[in-house]
């Protein structure tokens, strides 16, 4: 019965811990204990990194910025700063507060940010923030994200809201410390796109 009596005496081993795998028109009963085992051992392993991590006394997010969060992130002098210490490329970027809400804006298509990174720990996620919003302005609105040479991750600015919202785009990857790596904004297509964030954490 679902594996759960493989121990020695015939006796019901013990329920792994965590919840059991999704339900989904894949999951076979037959899979289901090891799928669930071999999460409880992923869980596991993601806690003594993180624990290991703590340790070392890093950052979770040794580079990270969100427009609105803290005042000092608010002050475009230092948000500026703290981006171009970063930049082997800025190509028509500025940096806007327009309607409050402070962010990267680029002036025309091919307009560029390159930021580079060798960090002392291992990344997993790189997280952006971006805005969203309405009419002619914001049509075909498109930045082009990649993340150490992967596919890019297309980011869209438009949307059929009168709204302008911040949106996040999360990419999974898996760079180990020390190692050199990059992250390219690219505008696409549009005239406009507002970038209001990045985290890259381990």
């Amino acid at each position: 019965m679902l594996g759960f009596y493989d121990a020695p005496g015939n006796r019901p081993r013990q329920q792994p811990k965590g919840l059991p795998p999704r339900l989904t028109k894949e999951l076979l009963i037959e899979n289901v204990s090891q799928l669930w085992k071999e999460a409880e051992t992923n869980r596991a392993q993601q806690c003594a990194q993180e624990a290991a991590q703590r340790r070392t006394g890093l950052p979770k997010c040794p580079f990270s910025w969100v427009s609105g969060l803290s005042q000092q992130q608010n002050n475009e002098k230092w948000v500026l700063e703290y981006f171009q210490s970063r930049a082997s490329v800025w190509r028509g970027w500025q940096l806007e507060a327009e309607g409050g809400k402070t962010g990267f804006v680029p002036q025309k298509v091919t307009d560029e940010i390159v930021l580079d990174f060798e960090l002392p720990q291992t990344i997993r996620t790189v997280t952006l923030f971006w805005m969203k919003s309405y009419g002619p302005k914001w049509q075909n609105s498109h930045v082009d994200v990649v993340v150490d040479g992967n596919a890019p991750r297309a980011l869209v600015g438009y949307h059929a809201k009168n709204t302008s919202e911040m949106y996040t785009e999360s990419v999974p990857v898996h760079i180990p410390a020390n190692q050199p790596f990059r992250i390219q904004c690219k505008l696409v297509g549009g005239t406009t796109f507002k970038l209001m964030g990045m985290a890259v954490c381990s």
